[in-house]
């Protein structure tokens, strides 16, 4: 099974553009797994005054893909929760036309001028069953034009933001008025996106469409048993597609966010941190990164 960025990062690294570039977007566009022990895709990080909670978040799921009970019993004894970006900026009119701005194609260009024309019929009939215009796509930088497409096809499956980890907790969060901070920008990680290669692009958006949304499925399926092995597989494999992206999306990040994390590890309140669970998985995961600095990480069952 190949590696397909766009898709999969939806679902593992990435779904902290997905509510921002939905709303930019409408605001001026109008494999099966052998039995295993389940556990929680949470891990506890312990050896300090304080506790730290990780919990990899699926930022895109179905109405019936419920948290895990580790997950509530976390964010119940949370001080402090923390999210990679604040959703709330994703919805601000300048992130839309920061948006718009990196998005679009130069006056004079379009996407038929870089894509084949059964790649981009494939576009158009996504459009078509999504009652969007015909042409909608070839406004769209190829960036945008995948990650548009895996959010509509993610869509059409039943997947919604609504329903990932974030919105979740993140609107619980703001309800309850408990303590929020966030590990980077809005714009830092659309900055990232919008620096993704043409052909990496344009590559992983063939990809989506041959593939379609089947093993998006048996990824939620992998993160509901604690999986992490099958996502640390799927992470490599994107990794070995477009090692140069997994460095930038991922490992940059996960060792960015490091000095936050122990500062966090070393006061006395609790913190629940909720970050794609591609982030915590893997040889450069964030539960191995604090494992070698000598902290006491588990799995939660």
């Amino acid at each position: 099974m190949p590696g397909r960025p766009h898709l999969f990062a939806i679902l593992l690294h990435g779904g902290f553009w997905t509510a921002g570039l939905v709303v930019a977007c409408w605001g001026w566009c109008a494999t099966a797994q052998s039995p295993r022990i389940a556990r929680d895709f949470v891990w506890r990080v312990t050896g300090t005054p304080a506790t730290v909670y990780l919990a990899g978040s699926l930022h895109e799921l179905r109405a019936r893909d419920r948290p895990s009970l580790s997950l509530y019993q976390a964010y119940a004894l949370a001080d402090r929760v923390v999210f990679e970006a604040d959703l709330a900026e994703f919805e601000t009119p300048a992130f839309q036309e920061r948006v718009h701005r990196l998005s679009t194609q130069p006056p004079g260009r379009g996407l038929t001028n870089q894509l084949d024309a059964a790649t981009y019929e494939r576009l158009s009939r996504i459009a078509r069953r999504n009652d969007l215009p015909d042409d909608l796509f070839n406004r769209f930088q190829p960036w945008f034009a995948g990650t548009y497409a895996a959010l509509l096809l993610l869509s059409e499956a039943g997947f919604q933001e609504d329903h990932g980890i974030d919105r979740t907790f993140y609107d619980r969060t703001v309800r309850e008025g408990k303590r929020l901070e966030f590990l980077e920008s809005g714009a830092e990680q659309l900055e990232l996106l919008a620096g993704i290669p043409a052909s990496e692009a344009i590559e992983s958006l063939r990809q989506d469409l041959e593939a379609g949304v089947d093993d998006a499925r048996a990824l939620v399926e992998a993160w509901s048993q604690g999986d992490a092995e099958t996502l640390d597989r799927l992470s490599r494999e994107s990794s070995d597609r477009a090692p140069q992206s997994f460095q930038r999306f991922v490992v940059d990040r996960n060792l960015a966010w490091l000095p936050r994390l122990k500062t966090w590890l070393k006061d006395t309140n609790t913190t629940l941190v909720i970050v794609g669970a591609g982030h915590l998985v893997g040889t450069n995961g964030v539960v191995r990164l604090l494992e070698r600095d000598g902290y006491s990480v588990t799995q939660l069952p």
